[in-house]
């Protein structure tokens, strides 16, 4: 797309309200080269004219060779003969996406987890504001690693607040803790040699 245009007009343009405007919406500078006035011509004419250099990018950038605009002239296009917002329509779309997946990585985080599982409405909102790229199935190991060295449980702290705390940060010092506890899949605390075998 040519950045450049330039235009042969009557002088009287720059009343002229819907070009005004096509250059406010296109995010276009002029420039007025020169003018001349053609009312003692040979052939006479009622009017004087200004040759214009409109430019449609401020900031000159070329790649492979081809230059850019501003502001994409189909864009304006489309906007002015459909009544539709495409570009805000594709980022709607794909943040509804990325929600979406959002939503589905906390149930697998949350069936994952051992342990009290409760206040979901509220760890859902939490899961869906946090900013990480460890997987659910990471994020669900780290907390129950957490559940399983806390001798009892009341002391675990509760998903929403894990997640809001970050906690997924935390180091864990097992050489801390007098007594491991083990626990089954389920929760329910068994012997040593019994979650060996589980855990083979």
């Amino acid at each position: 797309l040519a950045p450049d245009v330039y235009l042969i007009l009557p002088s009287r343009w720059k009343n002229n309200a819907s070009i005004s405007e096509a250059l406010d919406r296109r995010n276009a500078t002029y420039t007025i080269l020169g003018s001349s006035d053609y009312s003692a011509a040979d052939r006479a004419a009622r009017c004087t004219v200004d040759v214009i250099h409109i430019s449609l990018s401020q900031y000159r950038s070329y790649a492979r060779g081809r230059a850019t605009v501003d502001v994409d002239p189909f864009a304006t296009w489309f906007a002015d003969n459909f009544n539709i917002d495409a570009i805000g329509s594709a980022a709607r779309k794909a943040a509804s996406l990325k929600t979406k997946v959002k939503e589905e990585n906390f149930e697998i985080f949350w069936k994952l987890l051992l342990g009290r599982r409760v206040n979901k409405k509220k760890a859902k909102e939490v899961y869906l504001k946090i900013k990480t790229d460890i997987t659910p199935e990471v994020l669900a190991e780290r907390f129950n690693k957490l559940y399983l060295l806390t001798n009892e449980e009341k002391y675990v702290p509760h998903p929403e607040r894990w997640l809001r705390n970050e906690r997924w940060n935390d180091e864990l010092d097992e050489s801390k803790i007098e007594k491991k506890i083990y626990r089954d899949k389920e929760g329910f605390i068994i012997s040593e040699e019994e979650w060996k075998k589980q855990n083979r």
